[in-house]
């Protein structure tokens, strides 16, 4: 980053990079011809197309953030429990059990991993005339910059001074300055020895230079790779819809499941559903089975626990809080009437055995009534979470 610096604010590469635009200044000055056009043709090739480009780089990441939200079938990326629900569909159709423990064990990775695939194949979705959403997104901010442009000359009357080229340029850059930023280093050849220019006519030819066909092209050049154009993007839409819809990160002691809370203001970590301990490796110490109760009905019993947090000796779930902060911060109800949801039931059932060899453990054996149908686990998932699966 230092040598990049270093290297963008250099006079010597500065010098060299407008070398050319400096030569053709210096012929046209001597030959006494009219550099109006040359350098207004300058000015929007070097500064303002780059300054709107970067405009449109700067809006198009929220803009993907506000589409995705609202316009996504479902509403799978509107709330937190919407979203919830995507990722159970998306691994039921997988149905790997690969997928289920990379979930189960890595549950923020896997969630940042998939939004930034649903990211890009939502951008490349094509509409009737076969330009991919991220372009057209793109194209609807340009046009509204350009607008914004083109209003502002309209309304720009030029200086009568000996440097009015510089001072339209002055003036354009500060009205444009809150969406469009003009760099200065690239204004110097413009403005070398400008005072003979006529800036109305300088300002006319900025206007007939605008051309909107030209940075349309531009834009729709992004479909050649848009992935990586969204990963260049100066606002990340994965990292900006992840922070909406993910809760503080914080993980359950027990199952692991992840905080529920969206509002950064509460004081207590909580999961409308925790899922039963033994998917997150949870096992009897005599037996080596995998326990298959969840949190609530465990804080709830008269069970004790014990792990690398309990430095190995017996602890009461009851009495979990008293533990450390950790444990102190989550509020899990203790309730037996809470049931693990059935989609994690029919996960379990399914791989009872694959996660007991995982955890070099024994089956759970408490799932025999899991095999719940499909119809039965959506009807689950439409009660619990308050959606509608189409």
């Amino acid at each position: 980053m230092h040598d990049r610096y270093q290297k963008n604010n250099d006079p010597l590469e500065q010098l060299q990079k407008e070398k050319a635009a400096y030569c053709q200044s210096f012929k046209d000055i001597y030959w006494e011809k009219d550099q109006t056009k040359q350098r207004a043709e300058l000015f929007c090739e070097n500064c303002l197309t780059p300054a709107i480009i970067q405009a449109v780089d700067n809006k198009v990441g929220l803009e993907i953030v506000q589409h995705m939200r609202h316009h996504c079938r479902g509403g799978k990326f509107l709330y937190r429990r919407n979203f919830q629900v995507a990722l159970m569909l998306y691994l039921k159709e997988k149905d790997s059990f690969d997928e289920y423990y990379q979930y189960i064990k890595h549950t923020v990775s896997f969630e940042k991993d998939w939004l930034k695939e649903q990211i890009v194949q939502h951008c490349t979705a094509t509409n009737e005339e076969q330009v991919p959403l991220l372009c057209s997104l793109a194209l609807n901010i340009l046009h509204g910059v350009i607008k914004q442009v083109q209003e502002t000359l309209k309304y720009i009357t030029p200086p009568n001074n000996e440097k009015s080229v510089t001072g339209i340029i002055q003036v354009l850059k500060k009205k444009l300055e809150d969406g469009i930023q003009i760099p200065l280093e690239k204004l110097r050849p413009v403005t070398f020895q400008s005072e003979k220019i006529n800036p109305r006519n300088f300002k006319q030819e900025i206007e007939s230079f605008i051309r909107t066909n030209d940075l349309t092209k531009r834009v729709k050049n992004w479909e050649k790779n848009i992935a990586q154009k969204i990963s260049t993007l100066p606002t990340d839409p994965s990292s900006e819809l992840y922070a909406m819809l993910s809760g503080c990160g914080k993980q359950c002691p027990f199952c692991e499941v992840l905080c529920d809370c969206t509002n950064r203001e509460y004081t207590q970590h909580s999961a409308e559903y925790h899922r039963s301990r033994g998917l997150n490796g949870y096992k009897y110490t005599t037996t080596r089975v995998l326990a298959s109760e969840n949190c609530t009905t465990s804080v709830a019993g008269e069970g004790s626990f014990q792990n690398d947090d309990t430095d190995g000796n017996w602890f009461p779930y009851k009495k979990y809080r008293d533990l450390d902060d950790r444990y102190s911060h989550w509020n899990i109800p203790p309730d037996t009437s809470i049931e693990t949801s059935a989609f994690w039931k029919w996960v379990f059932y399914k791989y009872n055995t694959k996660f007991a060899d995982k955890y070099s453990a024994m089956p759970a054996d408490s799932t025999s009534s899991w095999g719940l149908s499909w119809e039965q686990i959506e009807k689950d998932i439409e009660d619990k979470y308050n959606v509608k699966i189409d």
